[in-house]
């Protein structure tokens, strides 16, 4: 009996990051593949600036029973922004939002 595998949800630029981190979970919850291979199968998926990050960690980071939150935590680094940060940039928006012409 062949074992069904189904390939990791890509992560591109026009989807957010966050809800591509619980489509990750999503996946790891019914794919029969060993946790070793889950990051190496979710790095092929990967094009971009995540996959150039990605690259930067050993072969054997990936290879392992915790790769994925190893590569989780690379991608995190990348695409969270610090959470003190998060405030300041709510307000800058707020203090340079201009109306578009079409509501005045």
């Amino acid at each position: 009996m062949a074992n069904s595998y189904k390939s990791p949800p890509s992560l591109s630029e026009d989807i957010c990051y966050e809800s591509w981190k619980k489509e990750i979970q999503i996946w790891q919850a019914f794919t029969e593949l060993s946790k070793k291979k889950q990051a190496p199968a979710i790095f092929l998926s990967m094009t971009g600036k995540s996959r150039e990050a990605v690259l930067e960690l050993e072969m054997t980071d990936l290879n392992c029973d915790t790769g994925v939150d190893k590569l989780l935590e690379k991608l995190d680094a990348l695409y969270l922004e610090d959470k003190n940060k998060l405030p300041f940039l709510a307000y800058d928006a707020f203090e340079h939002f201009q109306r578009p012409l079409k509501m005045l």
